[in-house]
């Protein structure tokens, strides 16, 4: 079975939330911007220099996630329509650990998505590693007991644990 679709919404609604967050950082630096007004001191030339660069950088971030998202969109209109998913339909989503949300397209293609409800992080174990990975998606891991004792000195911890016995699976 494919996740494409699913994937592809989740990995959108990660990016509409970079997006903001960037775009909040950009607007911080631009309300905050050192301007050469005259100024001879070649140390306050370069703090001018310095947050234009840090502008310049904060832009290029927004760009980018505008064109992933922008390439996700496409991904994700062409998924509906390969399928005959008609616009407005509501389409329902998970992002696991997360939140579930609502995701659409228009007319006109444009994505529409909102949060619903956020979900309630599972029970504590301590036995359970979940990890969220750069691209949003999350593996959960178990230590497996082993039965074995691992400690080979006196200075060393005994346990039944060996870490190196994970069994990753991906949650979807």
């Amino acid at each position: 079975m494919t996740t494409e679709l699913t994937d592809a919404c989740n990995h959108y609604y990660n990016l509409k939330d970079q997006l903001a967050t960037h775009e909040l950082i950009l607007q911080n630096l631009l309300d905050d911007a050192l301007l050469y007004i005259g100024q001879t001191d070649l140390s306050e030339i370069d703090a001018i220099i310095s947050h234009l660069r840090d502008v310049e950088a904060a832009q290029a971030e927004v760009n980018k996630t505008q064109a992933e998202m922008s390439r996700t969109t496409q991904t994700i209109v062409k998924l509906m329509k390969l399928v005959g998913i008609p616009t407005g339909l509501q389409l329902k989503g998970v992002i696991p650990y997360e939140l579930e949300y609502t995701i659409c397209i228009d007319e006109k293609a444009t994505i529409h998505i909102s949060k619903i409800k956020y979900l309630e992080p599972e029970p504590y174990d301590p036995n359970v590693i979940i990890v969220k990975n750069s691209d949003g998606s999350y593996y959960r891991m178990e230590i497996i007991e082993t039965g074995f004792d691992t400690a080979s000195s006196e200075n060393e911890v005994d346990t039944d644990t060996e870490f190196n016995a994970f069994r990753a699976s991906s949650d979807e």
